[in-house]
């Protein structure tokens, strides 16, 4: 029984320390060897965890995503009798979350079944917001591209220095839009 927790406790510092591999160099430089390292564990440890250095970045992706449906649900739960604040507090968490785990954008926002997913979430939400505002159809399309076009549209311009301005106007806008 204590082997499995040992194993389980090594797997899981493997994520953690891929994680902060893939910040350091990205996908394409990721070395099975500096995870490893990272984690304190021999260069063989990510090969008894997963079968190869793909599954291992899934397995990483995996686990952010999680972390993304436990805040995303969080926020469902606080925010569920006021979709206005819903709206924005998932879109700015979502903005939020993706500056934090910028290694991963594209993976983050497509990955799962569609309520897990970053843009999942802000649809699901946006959706439930127009059902009870009367606006359907086309109309309801249009509100979710533009909430989506501002958030992707605003990560990429953040930078060290203007994060807190970029987020900033990024809430006044979703406060505008949904009014």
């Amino acid at each position: 029984m204590e082997d499995r927790f040992v194993e389980e406790d090594v797997r899981h510092r493997l994520i953690l320390s891929g994680i902060a591999e893939l910040e350091e160099h990205g996908i394409s430089g990721f070395s099975l060897r500096r995870a490893a390292m990272g984690a304190q564990v021999s260069c063989a440890a990510p090969y008894r965890h997963f079968k190869d250095k793909e599954e291992y970045i899934n397995e990483i992706i995996s686990y952010v995503g999680s972390k993304w449906e436990l805040l995303s649900r969080e926020i469902e739960l606080i925010f569920d009798s006021d979709l206005r604040a819903l709206v924005i507090e998932i879109c700015i968490a979502s903005l939020r979350f993706r500056i934090a785990n910028r290694h991963l954008p594209l993976a983050l926002a497509h990955t799962g079944d569609a309520g897990k997913s970053i843009d999942g979430s802000i649809e699901k939400s946006v959706r439930k917001y127009c059902e009870a505002h009367g606006i359907m159809g086309e109309r309801q399309e249009i509100y979710l591209f533009e909430t989506l076009c501002l958030l992707h549209g605003a990560l990429s311009m953040v930078n060290e220095d203007n994060t807190e301005r970029i987020l900033e106007l990024t809430k006044r806008a979703l406060m505008d839009k949904f009014n």
